[in-house]
């Protein structure tokens, strides 16, 4: 190795240099000014990054189930907002508008030449035809009557493209005012001048229409009238800390941003706090009432006639006053008696006037004025006025045409009476005046509602969400302890937009042959509720009308006996034109044969149900097993085979009892927990929650005789434990175990997997749809009301224990309806922890060993590693 040479120049440099040890104040300086910059960099860092967060209007939902996130199926609802309201804007114009400007066209006739007279033996006088419309008016009425149909059969389809029809329509009316422009011009020479000019109003109109469709820009608003004040109105539901006034305020204010922040301008919202805040509330009933108070304008013509009438009355009673003062003393007691029970009715004139004028002052006194209670103070009065006045008028021509009456009272009595005749026609005359004002409902139902609710303002109508549906609290079932509320705010805002977007109501009615109604409660029933009370309620809760109808007529004739023995018989049962465009739910229960024989419409549910399908209707039908099959749903793809009942193998207990009882059903033959329901828009978002059947009816499906008829298998029956369709019912319904029967002579006894619980089909482009079901309980309320103790226990939240039933009947009416985009799960069966189906075990066990024992070992792993590289 070569030896290493040092300079000495630079030893010796080296030597002479003297390091001296820093300063206290020297560290001070240099680490001072090292932490200064460094927190002058990192505030400058949080400045620049907070301005770029705040210039960006960006959100995030951080919450575990997404609680402030809108589900696709509502952010597809308010994107197809647009194209809704396009369609409710060309129905509006179509049932509304047309209708008047057709009217006004077929009152433009003119008088038709009469039929020259025959001649001959059989000469009869010539023939008057009935007047005929001018040329123009004909013309136009007939296009007009010919775009009202060919529009509204387009509207039938179930998914109409809204901004197309609106542009259609336009096009055609614009089409139509054209050429009547031009035939007005052409063909109208010497045609009276008047009905000309009504000729040229009705083109104008029709001009209108185009242009209000053209230009109409839909927009709906959502306010939120929720306060930050803890009061007694917003502790009605449950103490929580989720419960508090201010937090609700934000959850509200959170769900109303992802609103707009979606629809893209569609929805403007806005939230009101009541109590700090009553100048924008105000400002809120203003704006209703100008946007909706089509009836306003009525009641300011009545409060203005009863001011002319309140003239009219008061100058009247000062002239008899007067005039009874001047009159001589009357010294026949008789008489004095009567004129001081005048004098005393005037009286009660002025106190009932001071009293109705004070109160129709405070009324329109509000800074949002109540018009309905200021005219219903009106109403008071003028209905005393009637009474009294007639009453007054009726003595003084009594006691006039009295021949022992003194001549100056006599002329006094002769001249008053028709004065207070004319009060009395006054007030009659504005009282029939009165009974065609309408409601303000839209008013007062904000008024009702004024705190803790949310208002969603549609273009013709406005429907306000109150707190107790906002936050729910389920009534139908009964628990010890604390439940807390859930928070609904999507499921109804979303709710109330496809009612205030849709161009009609939305109805289903359940048809039944026989017994009482299913869904609404009636005294005769014992006390105990229908049996689908609490779907029915869910139902209008949405806003959707639930009729009920009894084919058979045995309840009408019972609600008639209830009624004659003074029991209330229940709401009226609804007309053939009422179901026929309602939904129609049809439970297919056994019938008995001797009612059927003693009530042969007992039998005609089949019948009833081939014709409402036949019409273009849509229903779901609930079959049970050896019921009619119902063989024309053939003709759909689909078969109820009601001769079969599916079951299982029987399993046997093991171990300790479950403290879960649907395990405990589980165990009976014809019982089945269902977890999967089939690949279709009503059932994929069901897929992993609970659902409870038994006594299934095995659906099976074939090809459609109508090719334009789509059909889906649904509710997929488990095959494990063995499942079969069992033709043998008897021994189940004595509690006997059953077993599979194989074949025979080339041909199953029992009918084997896969089996099926249901079946949906639907006519190409959504038109008529129909849903079967071979179960009638699992919309029961005894299923859907079932808790879940469990989570009741751990967590004190009440959910339902099988939740599936009630999302499947829902989600089913919802597509029936054709509100497809309200297709989703609904808050309660939110809250349910679900866990794939079509997991296996073996992965299932993966995941479980990764959680518990996985993580463990990771952090363990790191922190020997982070060890062993700092030892040293």
């Amino acid at each position: 190795m070569a030896e290493t040479k040092v300079n000495p120049e630079v030893v010796k440099a080296a030597a002479a240099v003297e390091f001296a040890a820093e300063s206290q104040r020297q560290r001070w300086v240099k680490y001072g000014l090292n932490v200064a910059l460094t927190i002058i960099v990192v505030i400058a860092l949080a400045g620049f990054v907070t301005y770029i967060a705040q210039s960006k209007s960006l959100r995030k939902d951080t919450t575990a189930g997404g609680s402030y996130s809108l589900k696709p199926q509502t952010v597809a609802l308010v994107e197809d907002l647009d194209s809704r309201m396009r369609l409710q804007k060309v129905q509006t114009v179509m049932d509304v508008e047309l209708p008047k400007v057709i009217a006004k066209l077929e009152g433009l006739t003119v008088a038709a030449a009469p039929t020259p007279p025959a001649t001959g033996p059989a000469a009869t006088k010539p023939a008057v035809p009935p007047p005929a419309l001018i040329p123009g008016a004909q013309a136009l009425r007939d296009r007009l009557i010919t775009i009202r149909a060919g529009t509204q059969e387009i509207l039938r389809g179930a998914q109409a493209n809204g901004k197309k029809i609106a542009d259609s329509f336009d096009s055609d009316l614009e089409g139509a005012a054209a050429e009547a422009g031009k035939a007005q011009s052409a063909q109208l020479s010497g045609v009276d001048a008047k009905k000309l000019d009504g000729l040229k109003d009705a083109i104008k109109d029709v001009e209108g229409l185009a242009k209000q469709v053209k230009n109409y820009s839909p927009q709906l608003k959502i306010v939120g009238l929720f306060t930050k004040a803890k009061n007694e109105e917003n502790q009605k539901v449950v103490e929580d800390v989720e419960d508090k006034p201010e937090v609700r305020y934000q959850q509200v204010a959170d769900l109303l941003g992802e609103y707009q922040h979606k629809s893209g301008g569609r929805i403007s919202t806005e939230m009101v706090d009541p109590t700090n805040d009553p100048e924008k509330l105000d400002k809120l009933f203003l704006e209703v009432q100008e946007k909706y108070g089509n009836n306003v304008k009525k009641y300011r013509d009545v409060l203005d006639a009863y001011s002319t009438t309140v003239k009219e009355i008061r100058s009247t009673i000062e002239q008899q006053r007067t005039q009874i003062n001047a009159l001589p003393k009357i010294t026949d007691e008789r008489l004095s008696d009567f004129l001081e029970s005048v004098k005393n009715t005037f009286d009660s004139f002025g106190t009932a006037l001071k009293k109705v004028e004070d109160g129709v002052k405070d009324e329109l006194g509000n800074r949002v004025p109540n018009y309905q209670g200021a005219a219903n103070n009106v109403r008071t009065y003028l209905e005393i006025m009637k009474q009294l006045s007639g009453q007054v008028a009726k003595e003084f021509k009594s006691v006039s045409a009295d021949a022992k009456t003194p001549a100056e009272l006599k002329q006094f009595l002769i001249d008053g009476a028709p004065r207070f005749e004319s009060i009395r026609k006054s007030a009659e005359d504005l009282l029939a005046k009165m009974t065609d004002l309408g409601d303000l409902k839209q008013v007062d139902d904000l008024r009702q509602n004024k705190t803790n609710s949310i208002a969603i303002m549609g273009e013709n109508d406005l429907k306000v969400v109150p707190m107790e549906s906002v936050y729910q609290i389920d009534e139908n079932v009964r628990s010890e302890g604390k439940v807390r509320a859930r928070f609904a705010g999507e499921q109804q805002i979303s709710s109330a937009l496809v009612t205030l977007t849709s161009r009609e109501k939305k109805k289903v009615a359940i048809i039944r042959s026989g017994g009482p109604p299913l869904a609404t409660p009636v005294r005769m029933r014992g006390g105990g509720p229908p049996p689908f009370m609490i779907m029915a309620q869910r139902l209008r809760d949405l806003d959707i009308d639930v009729l009920e109808k009894d084919i058979s007529g045995q309840w009408a004739m019972q609600a008639m006996q209830m009624q004659m023995q003074g029991m209330p018989p229940g709401p009226p049962e609804p007309g053939d034109e009422q179901l026929k465009d309602a939904v129609w739910i049809v439970p297919v229960f056994p019938q008995d044969p001797q009612q059927m024989m003693q009530n042969p419409a007992a039998g005609q549910l089949g019948p009833k149900l081939q014709e409402h399908l036949k019409n273009g209707g849509s229903a779901m039908v609930l079959f049970y097993p050896q019921t009619e099959k119902m063989d024309f749903l053939k003709d759909w793809g689909i078969e109820a085979k009601t001769q079969f009942v599916a079951v299982h193998e029987k399993v046997e207990a093991q171990g300790a009892k479950s403290d879960d009882p649907a395990m405990e059903y589980w165990r009976q033959q014809p019982v089945f927990l269902i977890k999967e329901y089939g690949d279709h828009l009503v059932t994929r978002s069901l897929r992993s929650l609970d659902g409870f059947m038994f006594s299934v009816v095995p659906i099976a499906t074939s090809e459609p005789k109508d090719k334009d008829v789509k059909v889906t298998a649904l509710i997929p029956i488990p095959e494990n434990p063995k499942a079969w369709g069992e033709s043998d019912i008897e021994p189940l319904r004595q509690g006997k175990e059953v077993t599979f029967t194989p074949k025979k002579d080339g041909k199953d006894d029992d009918l084997s997997t896969p089996l099926w619980a249901g079946a949906a089909a639907e006519k190409s482009g959504g038109a008529q749809r129909l849903m079967v079901i071979g179960n009638i309980e699992f919309a029961s309320n005894q299923l859907v009301g079932m808790p879940d103790e469990e989570v009741r226990r751990s967590q004190g939240r009440m959910v339902p224990r099988f939740p599936g039933n009630a999302e499947l009947f829902t989600n089913s009416c919802y597509w029936l309806l054709k509100m497809d985009p309200m297709i989703a799960i609904s808050p309660s069966a939110m809250q349910i922890s679900r866990i794939d189906p079509q997991m296996s075990d073996g992965t299932r066990n993966v995941w479980r060993g990764l959680m518990i024992v996985g993580l463990p070992l990771m952090v363990l792993a790191a922190g020997t590693f982070v060890w062993l590289k700092r030892r040293d």
